[in-house]
């Protein structure tokens, strides 16, 4: 059983699902090499399911060379917690700009997920004027719901990205109604669970890689939001069709 999918069918109605089949075994992903900026701009400022759709496929594409984010942190639950923004270098006049959250994956950093190849938030970041984000995982994990895993279930990431989206709303001036959240496997996990938890703050929400957990499979959210999934049929970490996840992830 693919938890997601009947559980978010339940929120948004039948879903769409598109499979990534950028994988190990099969390393060329089923979407364009580019994307049309204008039509990527359109959907961000309407909030509409293809800004979600978009947003995600972003991850399939190659990179081009990214400036340096800026380093800061947070105080959370008596906890330092680190980040990195990136600033467009432009902005649309006429409305406060996206506010796009990254997460990367478990024994991954912010910094790499804003340096990796195969990925170009930045570079659309600044064609397009999105403020991203790519907080830092405590030990490189996202307290993603799972409590079969070598992780501290203590921590409040949920918390630590809501003080996260105040910061910024407040020091950057990002649009409150355009909140993002991708994330790709532990950060794509973590990504369903904000979507849960922080429904009422968020635009929509993308996870690459991802299940939702067995023991939120009966979460609420408190209302509806535009969720889009990438997995793929032969991942052998993350099983197309739910289970057990065979590597930490």
């Amino acid at each position: 059983m693919f938890y997601i999918f009947s559980y978010f069918r339940r929120v948004i109605g039948t879903p769409h699902t598109y499979d990534c089949t950028h994988t190990a075994n099969s390393p060329q992903a089923d979407f364009p090499s580019s994307l049309n900026a204008k039509s990527l701009e359109v959907a961000l400022k309407t909030n509409s399911f293809s800004a979600l759709c978009l947003l995600t496929i972003l991850t399939c594409f190659p990179a081009m060379a990214v400036a340096d984010p800026l380093y800061d942190t947070l105080v959370h639950d008596s906890v330092t917690r680190e980040y990195y923004v990136h600033l467009p270098t432009q902005h649309f006049s006429g409305s406060p700009p996206p506010l796009v959250i990254v997460l990367h994956g478990g024994g991954g950093t912010a910094e790499a997920m804003d340096r990796q190849k195969d990925y170009e938030f930045s570079e659309k970041a600044d064609q397009l004027g999105w403020i991203l984000v790519f907080p830092q995982g405590v030990d490189k994990q996202w307290n993603d719901g799972r409590v079969d895993l070598n992780r501290d279930v203590s921590l409040d990431d949920v918390g630590f990205i809501s003080a996260l989206i105040d910061k910024c709303l407040a020091r950057y001036g990002a649009d409150p109604s355009r909140v993002y959240v991708a994330g790709m496997s532990n950060g794509g996990m973590m990504t369903l669970r904000l979507a849960i938890d922080l429904s009422h703050r968020l635009a929509a929400a993308a996870a690459v890689t991802a299940n939702l957990p067995v023991i939120l499979e009966t979460a609420q959210p408190v209302q509806p939001i535009p969720l889009m999934l990438i997995n793929g049929t032969d991942d052998p970490v993350v099983p197309y069709y739910g289970g057990m996840v065979t590597a930490l992830g």
